[in-house]
């Protein structure tokens, strides 16, 4: 049902090295992460994310405060961590420098294998989903609260939401599925009027194409008696109102272009959504129809081409 399924689960209240942070478990960085990486030597983002030993990845902010280089260790606890030990190993740390001696001697370290080249300062701390180590303050089991999904197929969303409802229903622990898919409902209600719409608005483009270059020149039929006086050839003159309604249409459709891509062009550009096949059939059309109508107002004579009523 999906393609590239990420999960996570997000500790607000954590510290590293007794400073607040953010400690996010995940099965790929990529959904996150949208900065470049710089990794441990012999380390990439598949590797890591697959991994399950005791292993992190740290901003560039947090690992230049604390003057941590790759490769060196951190330790990484739950806000509660201290607590939960006392409670575990009754035992009530009075100084700071009793529960630091606590903390070491239960909490192991964690390698910084990967460094997120950002100016962002919110302290966040990575972690793959696979580290099922964080015993201790977080417990021996990762329970994944969240989870992103992009499905395969719209029309899948159904089926998908029965899968899932199946699957945690089966799963300890209570479990809630939600799936918002308003937005994409109204996204693909859009998408099926566009392509209704749109053969009808290309017919109606090419229609006005061959149209209104006839309308133009019957318009000019005086000129075009006015021009056979002067002596200029059937041929010659055909080609004229020709050319002037091909310019015109070219012009125009040079103009429309123009404005599409100035409103919206990336995005345009990106899709590959311009039928740009469409303007050389466009301007084909204007041509073969302003040289027609040309043609045959011209079998007519000068005389009775001036009598002609607009």
């Amino acid at each position: 049902y999906v393609s590239d399924p990420v999960y996570f689960k997000a500790f607000t209240d954590a510290e590293l090295e007794f400073e607040k942070t953010q400690v996010w478990f995940m099965n790929r960085l990529e959904g996150f992460v949208f900065d470049p990486i710089t990794w441990l030597e012999g380390w990439d983002e598949e590797k890591a994310m697959a991994d399950s030993s005791r292993i992190c990845i740290l901003s560039a902010p947090d690992m230049e405060r604390l003057g941590v280089q790759l490769g060196d260790k951190v330790r990484i606890n739950e806000g509660d961590c201290i607590g939960k030990l006392t409670e575990s190993f009754h035992v009530d740390p009075k100084t700071r420098e009793e529960q630091v001696a606590l903390r070491d001697a239960h909490r192991q370290f964690y390698t910084v294998i990967g460094r997120v080249e950002t100016e962002d300062r919110a302290s966040i701390v990575y972690a793959p989903v696979t580290a099922y180590t964080w015993y201790g303050c977080f417990g021996y089991n990762l329970l994944l609260d969240e989870a992103s999904y992009r499905l395969n197929s719209y029309f899948e969303k159904d089926e998908f939401r029965r899968w899932s409802d199946r699957l945690l229903a089966n799963t300890a622990g209570p479990s809630k599925f939600q799936m918002d898919t308003s937005d994409a409902d109204r996204i693909y209600r859009l998408s099926r009027m566009i392509e209704t719409l749109y053969p009808l608005t290309v017919a109606a483009a090419l229609l006005l194409g061959g149209l209104l270059p006839v309308l133009m020149i019957l318009q000019e039929q005086k000129e075009a008696a006015i021009l056979r006086a002067l002596g200029w050839s059937k041929r010659l003159t055909r080609r004229r109102f020709t050319l002037e309604q091909a310019v015109l249409c070219l012009a125009g459709l040079v103009l429309a272009c123009a404005v599409l891509l100035g409103i919206n062009g990336a995005a345009i550009l990106q899709a590959g959504s311009v039928p740009f096949f469409y303007l050389p059939a466009h301007l084909a059309l204007c041509a073969a129809a302003s040289a027609a109508v040309a043609a045959a107002i011209l079998r007519r004579s000068p005389m009775s081409l001036l009598q002609a009523k607009e």
